[in-house]
This record gives C-alpha cells, structure tokens and sequence, in this order.
C-alpha cells in the first residue's frame, strides 16, 4: 500500500470516527459547548501523553 493511501484511509478512518462521536453525543444530549470542552480534554490529554513520551526538555514538535 503507498504511503498516499494509506494516509487517506487514516484520514476516512478518523472522519467516520469523529462523525459516529459526535452523533452520539449529541444523542446524549450534550451541547455544542460541551462538545467542545470534550474535544479541548481529548486534546490536552494528548499533549500530555506526547510530552510524557517525549521526556523533560525535549520538544521536537509544538502543538
């Protein structure tokens, strides 16, 4: 599979993802402001766990 492609199918694959979460929070009844603090934590723990993996002073890439 070429580096292109694969890349696509990532990129369908996180849509579909991100598509399915949001409807079903907004079946749960969560607001639009909800749905975005959601999304800023899922952020901010990502940021988290890349500088835990990237060990103190070490910063190869700003977010």
């Amino acid at each position: 599979m070429s580096p292109a492609l694969h890349q696509a199918l990532l990129r369908t694959r996180s849509d579909t993802m991100a598509r399915t979460l949001y409807r079903e929070l907004q079946r749960q009844g969560f607001t639009h402001e909800q749905v975005i603090e959601l999304s800023a934590a899922l952020i901010s723990q990502v940021n988290e766990d890349l500088m835990q993996a990237e060990g103190p002073g070490e910063h190869s890439r700003e977010l």
